[in-house]
């Protein structure tokens, strides 16, 4: 004869809550492991002096093939020349069947 199982197996909290709480414990641990190493991170990034290095503006100033920029209105001035507002046509913008309706 097979043993018979003990009455804590049978119950309905053994055999659903326990589960549950288990799989919300591990996934807070998890979680917790990986905010506590991007704060780490974070912190030992702060200091740094090359900021260029993580700052993602300045990485896409050094990958750019034109000229660097070396500030916002010395771009706004370049682009005003380069653009005529003044003079300008109007074009239709195409349209796909989801914008119909």
């Amino acid at each position: 004869m097979m043993g018979s199982k003990p009455s804590w197996a049978n119950s309905t909290f053994v055999r659903t809550s326990l589960p549950m709480f288990g799989f919300v414990v591990i996934c807070w641990f998890g979680l917790s492991q990986l905010v506590d190493s991007k704060l780490r991170i974070r912190s030992s990034v702060r200091g740094y002096d090359k900021v260029e290095e993580y700052d993602p503006i300045e990485r896409m100033k050094r990958l750019a093939t034109g000229p660097a920029v070396s500030s916002l209105e010395q771009e706004l001035k370049t682009m005003q020349h380069e653009v005529d507002i003044s003079n300008f046509t109007y074009k239709p913008v195409p349209r796909t069947d989801d914008d119909a309706e």
